[in-house]
């Protein structure tokens, strides 16, 4: 796919209908360009690519569930809360009744 694609070209590719395109045109849902001075829009291969990528649904079930790609290379961040535990420090005495 070296030239950019209109609704059609879209639909073929993803294998949607025309209509599906056109709606998530009109609510800019997906990523496009539109010619200057006209209402005819045309989508890049790097549209292309944000649109298929916003469709990444992980593994629920299955040998691949447990498997979680870490873009940032690294140590795995600890497991454990993800808040950190309230300061300690000292109390603050609380207020008794004198027994009379």
């Amino acid at each position: 796919m070296d030239r950019p694609l209109d609704i059609p070209g879209l639909a073929k590719h993803l294998g949607v209908s025309e209509d599906w395109v056109k709606v998530r045109v009109k609510q800019r849902e997906i990523p496009f360009t539109r010619l200057p001075g006209d209402k005819l829009v045309r989508f890049t291969p790097e549209h292309v690519a944000a649109i298929l990528a916003g469709g990444e649904q992980p593994a629920l079930n299955g040998p691949l569930a447990n498997f979680r790609p870490y873009l940032v290379t690294g140590p795995r961040p600890p497991a454990g809360p993800s808040t950190p535990p309230p300061p300690s420090g000292p109390a603050t005495p609380s207020k008794t009744r004198k027994a009379s």
